[in-house]
């Protein structure tokens, strides 16, 4: 790609895509500081995913709790219960190994990812969106895995 059409694609994002793939960059500077044997970058891996699935199951009950007369209870126990699990995962880091924390938070990102492909969310999200939970979700549970492999077990 060259600047102008850098430039174009940066033109073409809303606020939210643009904001959503910045997100991405801690997740992309830890593994690679993990890569390059950098003591911290796994312990600050696992706490920018904590918070960015506290932030993203916080926005999900959002959804849920406005909706709640059409969703139910389901999608706002299962919000708030990946909320707990990340959570958990975040205060457990410093007792669990990491091989057993990292799979925690995979499983809460694939959770609401989950929940948000339901009825419910689709019809709450435009199609941009949608597309951007697909793709951020694609390489936040990809990063997960780097790391998962980057890590001794046990």
């Amino acid at each position: 790609m060259n600047s102008r059409e850098i430039q174009e694609w940066f033109h073409r994002r809303t606020l939210s895509e643009l904001l959503g793939y910045a997100g991405l960059l801690p997740f992309g500077g830890a593994v690679v500081g993990a890569l390059f044997g950098f003591s911290s970058a796994v312990a600050f891996f696992i706490s920018y995913s904590a918070m960015i699935l506290v932030f993203m199951a916080g926005a999900c009950w959002g959804v849920a709790q406005a909706r709640s007369m059409e969703a139910g209870k389901l999608p706002l126990l299962l919000s708030i219960g990946v909320f707990w699990l990340a959570l958990a995962a975040w205060l457990l880091s410093a007792l669990l190994p990491d091989s057993i924390v990292l799979p925690m938070l995979l499983l809460g990102f694939l959770g609401l990812y989950a929940l948000e492909t339901q009825p419910l969310f689709q019809n709450a999200y435009d199609s941009r969106y949608s597309r951007l939970r697909s793709v951020l979700t694609l390489v936040v549970a990809g990063a997960h895995v780097l790391m998962f492999l980057l890590v001794p077990v046990g």
